[in-house]
């Protein structure tokens, strides 16, 4: 049945993404209700998959590659919902929207891995753990959207294609650079607790409570990026373009390593994917 849904899903969020799609490219149409709508339905039936799939498992359903991606894809669409509804940008869902549907796609297309749950996961850390990780990925995923679009954006100011619905649709690059900045706090706050909870939570099952484990160095690679951008904006005005592109970086690494980490087996990050 979780199999099933996730594939109900799917199909939901690709809807979702045609439609603001739809508003973004094509002038006449006006679809990017439909598409909030949908994106809202898909996290409902999602929602619905992960709970059915916490009492068949007794633990927070991240237990491999596949529930992972499929995890990133729901907190994705949670983080951008609100802002949908509360900026009222649907623009930018022609960025996000498919982002949910790649990690969608791509969780049914990596087979179930089965078996026992690992007792190490049967721990009160994994729900804080991935909880706090996945909604920093899902809100810097987003940041990272939001980047591409002022970098788009800036491009045809400084080309002065100024014209048309399309640029018309767009929110102003200083809309742009707000909400990329706010994202980026709010991820890396939860990117800062969810090293913490790990790093306490490895202490308890490794010999140490840092080991220089490949997805705990990439997380504090990231984190640094992040860190250096917050800094910069605060202490040298860093913005706009030059804001963007390093979001850009800091979720290369973020997804880079929640991705290649996994595909190559490499380090022993507790059986999670977060």
């Amino acid at each position: 049945m979780a199999a099933l849904f996730l594939k109900i899903c799917t199909v939901v969020y690709v809807l979702s993404a045609f439609g603001y799609l739809g508003y973004l490219l094509l002038p006449h149409l006006k679809t990017d209700r439909l598409g909030t709508w949908l994106m809202g339905v898909g996290l409902l039936l999602h929602l619905a998959t992960i709970v059915e799939r916490w009492f068949e498992l007794g633990v927070t359903p991240v237990t491999d590659f596949r529930e992972g991606l499929s995890f990133l894809a729901f907190t994705m669409g949670v983080v951008y919902l609100p802002i949908q509804i509360r900026v009222r940008r649907p623009v930018i869902g022609a960025f996000v929207a498919p982002l949910v549907v790649v990690a969608m796609t791509s969780a049914l297309l990596v087979p179930p891995e089965g078996g026992p749950v690992p007792e190490n996961l049967r721990s009160v850390w994994l729900p804080i753990h991935i909880s706090m990780a996945f909604l920093g990925d899902a809100a810097l995923a987003v940041a990272a959207a939001v980047a591409v679009l002022y970098l788009l954006l800036e491009r045809k100011m400084k080309r002065k294609e100024l014209r048309g619905r399309f640029i018309e649709r767009l929110p102003s690059l200083e809309t742009l650079d707000r909400l990329n900045y706010n994202l980026v706090r709010f991820g890396f706050v939860l990117l800062s607790m969810a090293i913490i909870t790990g790093t306490l939570w490895a202490g308890q099952l490794w010999d140490g409570y840092f080991s220089w484990e490949p997805r705990q160095t990439s997380a504090i690679v990231a984190w640094l990026l992040y860190a250096m951008l917050i800094l910069a904006r605060w202490l040298v005005g860093w913005r706009g373009r030059r804001a963007a592109f390093i979001t850009l970086v800091g979720f290369v690494v973020m997804i880079g390593s929640f991705v290649t980490l996994r595909l190559l087996d490499i380090g022993r990050h507790m059986g999670t994917y977060a």
